[in-house]
């Protein structure tokens, strides 16, 4: 079995991370690989860094917001070369711009179980992934901070929000043991060659004129939830294109 093929959780948080958040996303990190969980980050500094660090030696996926041969930032070179799997929708070449750093949580939130968010500010790329992570159904764990600062404001409210608030890995395996949800359950949007009926259907209503998520509903009589898992699965095999206005369209 490929780390593709194992049911993940996503770590996200801020670059400019606290050095005690680094620490705890380390062992965070750790304790679920150890667990038997792939850890899922973006290759940024801070959190990412820490959560992929951490799960090392257990398996790790990070998500690139540019082609995987477009390593960003510099400082993480060396991160690059050692998780177990590089995944990016963007073509090799493709230089990681702003605009792409949310079709990058966009993927992270996809392919998790679950969310961790750790110091994540408001209008923050985490909190984008978060609130991705709500939008797909998926579990949110937030490590909560310090109402002063302003790194912990968007977790925070995610936790107002419903979030589950966690202080070790054990908060996360309850919940999902509570949940049913446990390393066994296959990864609800795994890339595969072979397509659902949902998949079919939706496809069928698709062409390359980008539509809104309103008109597929309308056109294929599917729930929205069950869309946006199918659309996700799609857009990781490259069927399909969601362009920065959410319409979608058939890949060329």
């Amino acid at each position: 079995m490929t780390l593709i093929d194992k049911t993940m959780i996503g770590i996200v948080g801020a670059r400019s991370a606290s050095i005690p958040m680094v620490h705890f996303i380390k062992r965070l990190s750790s304790d679920l690989g150890k667990a038997g969980y792939i850890v899922v980050s973006g290759l940024a500094l801070g959190i990412d860094a820490a959560a992929h660090c951490g799960a090392l030696s257990t398996g790790t996926i990070g998500i690139c917001a540019g082609g995987i041969d477009q390593i960003y930032p510099q400082q993480n070179k060396k991160l690059y070369q050692e998780v177990g799997l590089l995944i990016s929708e963007m073509p090799l070449g493709t230089k990681p711009v702003g605009y792409l750093f949310p079709k990058r949580n966009r993927i992270i939130a996809g392919l998790s179980t679950g969310i961790v968010v750790a110091e994540a500010s408001f209008q923050s790329g985490s909190l984008i992934t978060g609130q991705c992570a709500v939008e797909f159904n998926r579990e949110v764990f937030v490590v909560p901070g310090s109402p002063l600062d302003l790194r912990s404001k968007g977790g925070n409210k995610l936790i107002k929000e419903g979030a589950y608030l966690i202080e070790n890995a054990e908060d996360i395996l309850r919940i999902l043991r509570d949940k049913k949800i446990n390393i066994s359950a296959s990864n609800p949007i795994l890339p595969t060659e072979k397509k659902s009926k949902e998949s079919v259907n939706l496809l069928t209503c698709l062409t390359y004129t980008p539509v809104s998520l309103d008109e597929l509903q309308q056109q294929s009589q599917l729930s929205v939830d069950l869309i946006r898992k199918e659309l996700s699965r799609l857009e990781i095999q490259g069927a399909i294109i969601c362009d920065p206005n959410g319409r979608i369209s058939l890949k060329k």
